[in-house]
């Protein structure tokens, strides 16, 4: 669909922008309508459920009045454009980020546009030409935005359970590693998989936990050394929260049921 079809400019502004890595904050509706092209760094945007990840090469739109959540995950810089229009676009998404199959043509045009800007007079042809040829390209490239999420999450779920057993992995340590916030990770994790990093952490842990201590094979505190736990304590507490039943208790238990299983073998094949 022709999300800018029949858009007529009443007014538009041109400018360059940087921003600093910062915190979520709430963004109230604005009387003119944004594009953005992304030339560094990212940012996370919000609004009723759903999630968009703004990254170097891509182009947001926000339309007129629309509220929405903002998250800079990293420092950036980008090329902005706001413009009023006659009409209110009724075909346009309130909020939405472009992913460029051709970025360069698109920052072309964005560079142009800014470059043959003025604030004195802004409706000039060639600014108005470079500003309708980026949105005559723009809704053939729009992207899946949850889909660049989930992928960034199934990668930091593989890496909690290929590092579960460093007892340093933390959630500071996982945002680090995808270069987003604690709070950001938190939020999209939880909403993937339904729990947060550090309860899935403890779940990973715990399951490899009850494999080591079922095979018979290893004593109470080989299998808290082996799962990432930092003392005895703590493996014996988080261990009777999931399963009911301490490390020490569980292991004697299988042992028990190993024999009895293995006497029950005996005696079924004994020769008479």
């Amino acid at each position: 669909m022709d999300f800018f079809s029949n858009c007529l400019i009443d007014d538009l502004y041109i400018f360059e922008s940087t921003m600093q890595k910062k915190a979520t904050v709430s963004v109230s509706g604005r009387p003119f309508h944004s594009l953005s092209y992304r030339l560094s760094g990212q940012a996370a945007f919000s609004r009723q459920g759903e999630n968009f990840l703004s990254v170097p090469d891509s182009v947001t739109f926000v339309k007129a009045h629309t509220d929405y959540q903002t998250e800079i995950l990293e420092d950036g810089r980008f090329l902005v454009i706001h413009f009023y229009t006659r009409n209110d676009l009724p075909h346009a998404p309130n909020l939405c980020v472009f992913q460029l199959q051709n970025p360069r043509l698109i920052q072309h045009f964005f560079t142009a546009a800014h470059r043959e800007f003025s604030a004195e007079s802004p409706l000039t042809p060639a600014c108005l030409g470079a500003f309708y040829e980026i949105l005559s390209e723009l809704p053939q490239a729009k992207v899946d935005e949850k889909n660049i999420i989930r992928n960034r999450m199934e990668n930091i779920r593989n890496y909690i359970e290929r590092h579960y057993a460093d007892p340093l992995l933390s959630v500071p340590q996982l945002a680090d590693l995808a270069g987003i916030s604690e709070v950001y990770l938190r939020r999209q994790f939880k909403a993937a998989y339904g729990k947060t990093p550090i309860e899935y952490i403890r779940l990973i842990r715990h399951r490899n936990a009850r494999a080591m201590l079922k095979t018979g094979y290893f004593s109470v505190s080989e299998t808290c050394a082996a799962c990432g736990f930092s003392s005895l304590s703590y493996f014996s507490s988080e261990f009777t929260k999931l399963a009911g039943i301490s490390p020490a208790k569980y292991a004697r238990k299988q042992i028990s049921s190993k024999f009895t299983q293995f006497q029950e073998f005996f005696d079924n094949t004994r020769i008479i």
